[in-house]
C-alpha cells in the first residue's frame, strides 16, 4: 500500500502537516505542525500524495479544499504553477499572492487571467522591482479553458535621438 502525507488545513487557511513519509520531497524534513505553502499543498492534494483534512480530522476532497480556502485567483496561480511542475521546473510562491518564483532561474512570474485589466503602471512597477532583484520577468496569461501563455517582459530605456541640433 502507497502511503501518502496527511496535512491539516486550520482555522486561518493554513496548512499543516500531521504526518508526512520520507518519500514525499514535497514535505519532506518537515516536522508535524509545520506549515506548507498552500499551492503547495494543492499540487499534493491533486495528484493524490497528500490527503488533506480540517481542524475535526474530516478528509477533504480537493474541491473542498478550494472552496475552503476560498483566495482570489488561486485556481489561476494552480494552473500556472502545476503547468511548470510537469514541465520539470522548481517552483515556490513569491511574495505577492499571484508571483511564482522558478528555483535556479532568477525568474518571477506573474500571473493573470485572461481579460483581466491590468494596468500598464502596475506591469511598470512589477519589471522595475524584480530588475532590482536582479530577476527576469515572465508574464503567465491564463485563458478561460486554463490553458497558459507566456510572455517575457523587460524595461527598455529609448535614448534620445540629437539630429541638427534637435531631439526627436
Amino acid at each position: 500500500m502507497r502511503r501518502v502525507a496527511v496535512l491539516r488545513l486550520d482555522e486561518n487557511n493554513q496548512v499543516r502537516v500531521v504526518e508526512c513519509p520520507q518519500n514525499i520531497k514535497y514535505c519532506s524534513g518537515k516536522a508535524p505542525g509545520d506549515t506548507i505553502p498552500l499551492l503547495v499543498a494543492m499540487y499534493m492534494v491533486y495528484n493524490g500524495v497528500a490527503v488533506l483534512q480540517d481542524v475535526e480530522g474530516k478528509v477533504l476532497s480537493f474541491e473542498e479544499f478550494l472552496k475552503r480556502v476560498n483566495k482570489r485567483n488561486i485556481w489561476i496561480v494552480f494552473s500556472v504553477y502545476l503547468d511548470l511542475v510537469k514541465r520539470g521546473r522548481t517552483v515556490v510562491p513569491g511574495s505577492v499572492d499571484n508571483e511564482l518564483v522558478l528555483e535556479g532561474y532568477k525568474t518571477k512570474i506573474y500571473v493573470f487571467e485572461e481579460n483581466s485589466l491590468v494596468k500598464p503602471e502596475h506591469i511598470i512597477e512589477i519589471v522595475e522591482r524584480a530588475s532590482r532583484q536582479d530577476y527576469r520577468v515572465i508574464v503567465a496569461i491564463v485563458d478561460m479553458y486554463g490553458d497558459v501563455t507566456y510572455y517575457e517582459v523587460s524595461k527598455i530605456v529609448f535614448q534620445p535621438i540629437m539630429r541638427r541640433d534637435r531631439v526627436w
